[in-house]
């Protein structure tokens, strides 16, 4: 497959989340296996999350790539 084709194909799979979505995903990293993302990690799962909302996704395995601990005191005072 040419590169072009396979870019061309991961554009059309792009979700908008806003900032209450990303800190959503936050929470349910942290709630569900005690880990500390960093908002542009918890942005994959916002996305996914928006995604399986909009297809009825139900009952499969799923994964996302979640990244860092990059995170200050303020970010977790604007979230929780």
């Amino acid at each position: 497959m040419k590169l072009s084709v396979f870019v061309n194909n991961m554009l059309m799979m792009w979700f908008l989340v806003d900032n209450d979505e990303i800190c959503a995903a936050l929470k349910d990293i942290f709630e569900n296996v005690r880990a500390v993302a960093e908002p542009s990690g918890a942005t994959s799962l916002a996305g996914l999350k928006k995604y399986v909302k909009k297809h009825g996704i139900e009952g499969e395995n799923l994964a996302c790539v979640l990244s860092g601990a990059n995170l200050n005191f303020h970010t977790l005072r604007f979230c929780f």
